[in-house]
């Protein structure tokens, strides 16, 4: 659980992170009479929305994907989990970049 956990906060970091260097404007960039937030305030502020989100649907597909694959032999249920696992990340990451994001893509 503890490995969970921790899973949980390093991905929510480096999302976080991806976003905030997407959405960062450089201060040679920005324009005279508009304020900008800072770095960090950008990644506290997608940090407080990208730590439940990934926090719950990790733990549902989790949830989800061990309990369908109980049956399947270890060496088998290995290579779907990781397929499985990788496609769930791609969707949470997709959705949360549509959420989080105005006009990063």
């Amino acid at each position: 659980m503890f490995r969970k956990i921790i899973a949980v906060i390093l991905t929510s970091v480096l999302v976080s992170g991806i976003l905030t260097y997407c959405s960062y404007t450089p201060v040679s960039e920005r324009a005279g009479d508009t304020m900008y937030t800072s770095a960090s305030g950008i990644f506290i502020l997608y940090l407080i929305y990208a730590l439940p989100i990934i926090l719950i649907s990790g733990f549902l597909t989790d949830v989800l994907i061990r309990n369908r694959l109980k049956h399947l032999p270890s060496r088998l249920r290995f290579f779907v989990l990781a397929v499985l696992y990788g496609l769930s990340g791609v969707l949470i990451g997709m959705f949360l970049i549509l959420t989080l994001s105005n006009s990063i893509i």
